[in-house]
């Protein structure tokens, strides 16, 4: 239950809580309840994000993420190549054969598109030249809200993108 339904079902029916036995059998308040409703109606936020890729060369993977994109080497087992980066992991699975999605599969929200897409380049990372995006030197598409997005590829052909959005 999340934290709105949470608060909505005690505010239209506080006496359920009581009566459900939850605030008795944890000697808690409704207003204790609550909040403990609500800590844990989030518990994600306190961990961190894991990002999974699929390839079929740990070399090439490694090489990529690590020496184009700047990425951290953290381990190599049977199970993933893991790298790590702004505090959050990429764990890169082998399989025999990769089928890329059709869309974005990492992406970084930056403060600055430009740069960091001259950075990429600058590192030999090949930017995605999509025919609807207006920015045709680093295939920077604009979204009508004035969003910025700049794609590109791993060596398994994974969608990977950098984005700046504006401040709403």
């Amino acid at each position: 239950m999340g934290c709105g339904a949470a608060i909505g079902v005690v505010e239209f029916f506080p006496s359920r809580l009581q009566d459900s036995g939850l605030i008795k059998s944890r000697g808690l308040s409704i207003s204790q309840s609550i909040v403990k409703m609500a800590k844990d109606a989030n518990m994600l936020a306190s961990g961190k994000l894991v990002g999974f890729v699929l390839t079929t060369d740990y070399d090439k993977a490694r090489a990529f993420y690590e020496g184009k994109l700047g990425l951290a080497f953290v381990s190599l087992d049977q199970y993933a190549l893991v790298m790590s980066v702004g505090g959050h992991q990429i764990r890169i699975a082998k399989m025999p054969t990769v089928t890329p999605v059709q869309a974005t599969v990492l992406g970084w929200e930056v403060d600055d598109i430009v740069p960091v897409v001259t950075w990429l380049r600058d590192r030999g990372v090949v930017l995605e030249k999509y025919p609807f995006a207006q920015d045709k030197e680093f295939g920077v598409w604009t979204t009508p809200g004035g969003d910025r997005v700049a794609w590109f590829k791993d060596p398994d052909g994974n969608i990977l993108s950098v984005s700046q959005h504006t401040k709403r």
